[in-house]
Protein backbone atom coordinates (compact mmCIF):
# COMPACT_ATOMS: atom_id res chain seq x y z
CA UNK A 1 0.00 0.00 0.00
CA UNK A 2 3.11 2.44 1.05
CA UNK A 3 4.97 1.65 -2.43
CA UNK A 4 4.35 3.53 -6.11
CA UNK A 5 3.72 0.45 -7.37
CA UNK A 6 1.27 -0.98 -4.54
CA UNK A 7 -2.79 -0.93 -5.30
CA UNK A 8 -3.86 2.62 -4.90
CA UNK A 9 -5.52 3.21 -1.42
CA UNK A 10 -8.94 4.64 -3.20
CA UNK A 11 -9.88 1.04 -4.40
CA UNK A 12 -8.59 -0.51 -0.33
CA UNK A 13 -11.44 2.21 0.77
CA UNK A 14 -13.82 1.39 -2.33
CA UNK A 15 -13.35 -2.65 -0.44
CA UNK A 16 -13.81 -1.42 2.64
CA UNK A 17 -16.54 0.97 1.78
CA UNK A 18 -18.42 -2.07 -0.06
CA UNK A 19 -18.20 -4.47 3.12
CA UNK A 20 -18.56 -2.25 5.18
CA UNK A 21 -22.47 -1.67 3.81
CA UNK A 22 -23.01 -5.47 3.62
CA UNK A 23 -21.56 -6.57 6.56
CA UNK A 24 -25.01 -7.58 8.32
CA UNK A 25 -26.44 -8.96 5.32
CA UNK A 26 -27.64 -12.49 5.99
CA UNK A 27 -25.85 -15.21 3.65
CA UNK A 28 -28.01 -16.98 1.51
CA UNK A 29 -26.10 -19.92 0.70
CA UNK A 30 -23.51 -21.62 2.59
CA UNK A 31 -20.55 -22.73 -0.43
CA UNK A 32 -18.45 -24.57 2.54
CA UNK A 33 -19.36 -25.76 5.81
CA UNK A 34 -15.97 -25.13 8.34
CA UNK A 35 -15.07 -25.85 11.64
CA UNK A 36 -17.65 -25.35 14.87
CA UNK A 37 -15.61 -22.77 16.49
CA UNK A 38 -17.07 -19.75 15.63
CA UNK A 39 -20.44 -21.60 16.76
CA UNK A 40 -18.95 -23.07 20.35
CA UNK A 41 -18.08 -18.90 20.79
CA UNK A 42 -21.50 -17.85 20.17
CA UNK A 43 -22.65 -20.18 22.54
CA UNK A 44 -19.95 -19.26 25.20
CA UNK A 45 -20.77 -15.36 24.68
CA UNK A 46 -24.82 -16.11 24.42
CA UNK A 47 -25.14 -13.89 21.86
CA UNK A 48 -24.05 -14.02 17.74
CA UNK A 49 -20.48 -12.75 17.01
CA UNK A 50 -21.61 -10.28 13.75
CA UNK A 51 -25.14 -9.98 12.65
CA UNK A 52 -24.30 -11.52 8.54
CA UNK A 53 -22.02 -14.63 9.95
CA UNK A 54 -24.06 -17.74 10.34
CA UNK A 55 -22.00 -20.47 12.39
CA UNK A 56 -23.79 -23.87 13.09
CA UNK A 57 -23.29 -26.85 14.80
CA UNK A 58 -22.89 -30.25 13.07
CA UNK A 59 -26.78 -31.24 11.95
CA UNK A 60 -26.31 -34.77 13.54
CA UNK A 61 -26.28 -34.81 17.37
CA UNK A 62 -25.10 -38.21 16.74
CA UNK A 63 -22.17 -37.37 14.85
CA UNK A 64 -18.50 -37.54 16.54
CA UNK A 65 -18.13 -34.20 15.89
CA UNK A 66 -21.00 -32.61 17.09
CA UNK A 67 -20.06 -34.55 20.56
CA UNK A 68 -16.63 -33.23 20.98
CA UNK A 69 -18.18 -29.60 20.62
CA UNK A 70 -20.45 -30.77 23.38
CA UNK A 71 -18.12 -31.41 25.10
CA UNK A 72 -15.67 -28.05 24.67
CA UNK A 73 -18.11 -25.80 25.25
CA UNK A 74 -18.92 -27.31 28.62
CA UNK A 75 -15.30 -27.64 29.21
CA UNK A 76 -14.85 -23.79 28.38
CA UNK A 77 -17.64 -22.57 30.17
CA UNK A 78 -16.15 -24.50 33.57
CA UNK A 79 -13.02 -23.29 33.01
CA UNK A 80 -14.70 -19.65 32.22
CA UNK A 81 -16.70 -19.98 35.47
CA UNK A 82 -13.58 -21.02 37.82
CA UNK A 83 -11.58 -17.88 36.24
CA UNK A 84 -14.44 -15.55 37.04
CA UNK A 85 -14.29 -17.35 40.58
CA UNK A 86 -10.89 -17.08 41.12
CA UNK A 87 -10.24 -13.59 40.30
CA UNK A 88 -13.16 -12.56 42.20
CA UNK A 89 -13.02 -15.11 45.43
CA UNK A 90 -9.63 -15.69 45.27
CA UNK A 91 -8.89 -18.36 48.23
CA UNK A 92 -7.63 -17.11 51.77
Amino acid sequence: MKSDEGMPSAVSQDWDEFFKQHASDEPTEVLVQGQPWGALEEMRLGKKLAPGLAFSLPEDINSELYMVCRILHYTILYYTIHIFLFNYFPPH
